[in-house]
C-alpha cells in the first residue's frame, strides 16, 4: 500500500517514524543516520527527554541541535519555537526533528497534570488527560515540515490470564494508544542479535509479530531492514517514483 495517492508530492515525501526497543539497541544511533546535508548549518533537531544519556557520544562530529528538556511546559516552548522558525522560512530550519524519550515525555505531562490539579497520585481520569496531550504533541511534532521520529522504550508485559509474554509500547501506567500507530508511515522495532558477533548486530523489524507491532506503509522494505535512514528513505523514494511514472 502506497504511503500517499498525492503523486505530485512525492517529491516531498517526509518519513514519520516510531521507533522503539529496549535500552541499547541503536535507537539513537539511528537517528543519527538521519539527514543534515548541510556544511553550514545544523541539520538535525533532538528533544532529548532522557536525561543525561550517550546521545553526544553517538552523535559526535555530526552537526545537530540537542535541547534538553524536562518539563512539559519547555516542551510545548521548544515546539512552538521550532514552527515558528519554519513559518519564518529560515534558512537554519532542520531537515529531521526528533524526540528522544516518549516515555519521558509521557511523564513530564502526568507530573504537570497531577501538579496542576494539586494531588499526590493520578486518578484515572489524569492518564486518559496524558495521553491524549501526549498525541497532540505527536501530532504538533508531525506538522513540521521535515522528517520526524520519536523514540520509545519497550517494556515487555505478560498475559494476567496465560501468562505468555507479550509485546508493546509502554508507558508509565497506561499503554500507548493503538491508534496513534496510525499517525505513522513507518513503526520499527530495533533488535540487536548478539549471536552472530560478540559486538552484536543492529537491525530494525518492519512487520508485525507476535510480540512486537511494527508497520512498513510503504510496502518495500524487508522484513529485517539495515538502521540506516538513507537506505530506507532511498528504497520509499524509489518505490514512489515507480507509482508516479504508471499514473
Amino acid at each position: 500500500m502506497p504511503i500517499t495517492k498525492d503523486y505530485d508530492a512525492i517529491e516531498k515525501f517526509y518519513a514519520r517514524i516510531l521507533l522503539y526497543g529496549p535500552s541499547q539497541s541503536g535507537k539513537t544511533t539511528f537517528i543519527g543516520t538521519m539527514p543534515e546535508d548541510r556544511d553550514d548549518h545544523r541539520g538535525r533537531f533532538i528533544i532529548n527527554l532522557e536525561g543525561k544519556n550517550l546521545l553526544p557520544l553517538h552523535m559526535a562530529g555530526r552537526k545537530f541541535e540537542w535541547e534538553d528538556v524536562t518539563s512539559y511546559e519547555r516542551l510545548l516552548k521548544v515546539i512552538v519555537n521550532l514552527r515558528a522558525r519554519f513559518d519564518r522560512g529560515d534558512s537554519d530550519v532542520p531537515k529531521t526533528v526528533a524526540l528522544d524519550g516518549g516515555g519521558a515525555c509521557y511523564a513530564c505531562i502526568m507530573k504537570y497534570i497531577i501538579t496542576n490539579a494539586k494531588v499526590e497520585q493520578p486518578q484515572i481520569q489524569h492518564y486518559f488527560t496524558a495521553q491524549q496531550r501526549l498525541v497532540s504533541i505527536i501530532e504538533e511534532i508531525h506538522a513540521l515540515p521535515c522528517h520526524t521520529v520519536i523514540t520509545f522504550h519497550d517494556m515487555i508485559d505478560k498475559d494476567e490470564t496465560t501468562g505468555e509474554i507479550l509485546g508493546n509500547i509502554a508507558l508509565p501506567g497506561k499503554y500507548l494508544p493503538s491508534d496513534v500507530l496510525k499517525k505513522f508511515n513507518m513503526v520499527f522495532h530495533t533488535e540487536v542479535d548478539i549471536s552472530k558477533e560478540k559486538t552484536g548486530v543492529y537491525r530494525l523489524c518492519t512487520k508485525r509479530t507476535k510480540r512486537y507491532p511494527a508497520g512498513d506503509k510503504t510496502g518495500v522494505l524487508e522484513y529485517h531492514v539495515e538502521p540506516d535512514f538513507n537506505i530506507i528513505y532511498n528504497k520509499v523514494v524509489k518505490k514512489l517514483e515507480e507509482l508516479k511514472g504508471k499514473k
